[in-house]
């Protein structure tokens, strides 16, 4: 904010000691980014926004094939370990800048207890986090990627 305050009050002081011409030119260019900005952040909203619902939907998909497979609960929970990560296909509508607009699953992969957060903010209170050991992720390593079939199973009681 300093750096966007000085800019503005350097602006605003050779505005006044410009001329006409200057000072029509000092208007423009702050319209101009002002007009860049609005585009950039709406373009970024709207990124974000589709993004979450694709996440959304994704979850939805994992958790009704988890379900058809009817898993074993323990204490009224389905242990499920997440193994690997799910990175959408690029697409014009996903614009991202650093992690804004990126897919919550390519970010939260690199740690698990936050993909568990979408399933619990989706509705679904039941899936626990099974964290996945060296011996486990050898026994899922002839498991075919999402969403072929047969990427979801049920390995010694965990999904």
């Amino acid at each position: 904010m300093a750096i966007t305050l000085m800019l503005a009050m350097l602006w605003l002081m050779v505005s006044n000691e410009a001329g006409k011409r200057l000072r029509k030119i000092i208007i423009f260019a702050a319209i101009a980014i002002l007009i860049n900005n609005t585009y950039i952040n709406t373009r970024l909203f709207y990124s974000a926004n589709v993004s979450w619902e694709a996440d959304r939907a994704m979850a939805n998909r994992i958790v009704e094939r988890i379900y058809a497979l009817d898993p074993p609960l323990t204490g009224g929970k389905i242990p499920v370990a997440f193994i690997g990560m799910y990175r959408p296909e690029a697409n014009e509508l996903f614009y991202s800048l650093d992690i804004l607009g990126m897919s919550f699953f390519s970010v939260a992969s690199l740690s698990p207890g936050r993909t568990m957060k979408v399933f619990n903010f989706i509705g679904d209170p039941n899936p626990e986090l099974h964290y996945v050991e060296q011996h486990e992720q050898r026994l899922s390593d002839d498991m075919p990627s999402w969403p072929a079939k047969g990427s979801v199973k049920i390995i010694d009681n965990v999904v």
